[in-house]
């Protein structure tokens, strides 16, 4: 049995002997497994995940009666776990008593959705749109779009330093942004 992790190597080498000291041809019955005598590699991606049972063989070569001897070869592709991208834009300086709009883009390679949340009760989920098909990398990745609002209030003057967490269910990656929020001079009272 062979166990592999996503985009990693599956090989194995089948060993095998005839007693007549015929010729030996050594096959599988898996393309994605590209054969040198009898070494088999696969280089597993994604679409590879899962269980998958391999049926190797040996032919000997009597051509007046070929025998031909089998043995099935477990191979268990595990996916691999990253942790989502996380990118951050705004507007990082603003007054007093005016909304700040967060957007957080995110980007997960396996299409999970991905969760995006602060500590800082302020600022408040807005909506989360779907962006743009990442197609220069493999696979494509859907950014998604998380945008935040926090209405600002007189007394918020000051630099303000912000984390934002991006979850995949499995793993997090975190974004600190700093936002300046400028004092705004009132009238006076009378």
């Amino acid at each position: 049995n062979i166990t592999v992790t996503e985009k990693d190597r599956a090989e194995f080498l089948a060993i095998a002997s005839d007693p007549d000291n015929d010729g030996l041809e050594f096959f599988v019955n898996d393309s994605r497994f590209v054969q040198h005598g009898n070494h088999f590699l696969w280089m597993t991606d994604h679409d590879g995940v899962g269980n998958h049972s391999v049926n190797v063989s040996v032919k000997d070569m009597n051509f007046d009666d070929p025998l031909i001897a089998s043995q099935i070869v477990n191979v268990e592709v595990l996916e691999s776990w990253t942790a989502p991208t996380i990118l951050g834009t705004s507007v990082l300086n603003q007054q007093e008593n005016a909304t700040v709009l967060v957007d957080i883009y995110t980007e997960d390679r396996h299409y999970r959705d991905v969760t995006v949340h602060t500590g800082d009760e302020r600022f408040v989920l807005q909506d989360v749109v779907l962006g743009i098909l990442n197609t220069s990398v493999d696979p494509p990745r859907q950014t998604r779009i998380h945008r935040f609002a926090w209405n600002t209030a007189f007394d918020d003057a000051g630099f303000h330093d912000v984390d934002f967490f991006a979850n995949n269910t499995k793993m997090t990656s975190a974004i600190s942004m700093r936002f300046n929020i400028a004092n705004v001079n009132r009238l006076p009272y009378l």
